[in-house]
C-alpha cells in the first residue's frame, strides 16, 4: 500500500519561491519561510505586509541567524526606543519606531556585524 503523501526530493522538501513587485522588496524573490519566521518578523516588529515579512526571513536566513531569537531581540529593542530608554543616538541613527522595516533590516545587518549598540545583542534576549 502506497503512501497518501509524497515521497520528499532528494535535499529535502523545496519551499515555494515568493516576489514581490511593490514596496521595499520589489524585484526581489526569495523562499517562503516556515511557521516561526512569519510571526518573527511580523506581529513580533510591528510588521503587517506579508512580503516585507518574507523577505526579512530570507535576509535573516542569509546572515545565519536564529530568526527566533532574532525577532525577539528586536522587538525588546523596538519595545526599548518606543518607551525613551535607547535613542537614536543608542543605535547610530536606525529609526526603531513599531513596524519599521528598514529599521529592522539595518539593525539586523549590525547584529550579525556586531557593530555599535548591536554589539551584544548576538547573546540574545
Amino acid at each position: 500500500m502506497g503512501s497518501r503523501f509524497p515521497a520528499m526530493p532528494a535535499g529535502g522538501a523545496i519551499a515555494p519561491r515568493s516576489s514581490s513587485s511593490q514596496g521595499p522588496t520589489k524585484a526581489r524573490s526569495w523562499r517562503r519561510p516556515e511557521y516561526e519566521g512569519t510571526q518573527a518578523f511580523s506581529c513580533q516588529i510591528g510588521n503587517n505586509d506579508v512580503d516585507v515579512m518574507e523577505w526579512l526571513n530570507h535576509v535573516n536566513d542569509g546572515l545565519g541567524m536564529d530568526l527566533k531569537e532574532q525577532a525577539w531581540v528586536l522587538g525588546m529593542a523596538m519595545e526599548c526606543y518606543n518607551k525613551g530608554l535607547i535613542t537614536k543616538k543608542d543605535t547610530d541613527g536606525v529609526d526603531l519606531t513599531w513596524g519599521n522595516v528598514e529599521g529592522v533590516e539595518a539593525m539586523m545587518n549590525k547584529i550579525a556585524r556586531r557593530d555599535g549598540l548591536a554589539m551584544s545583542w548576538p547573546r540574545g534576549s
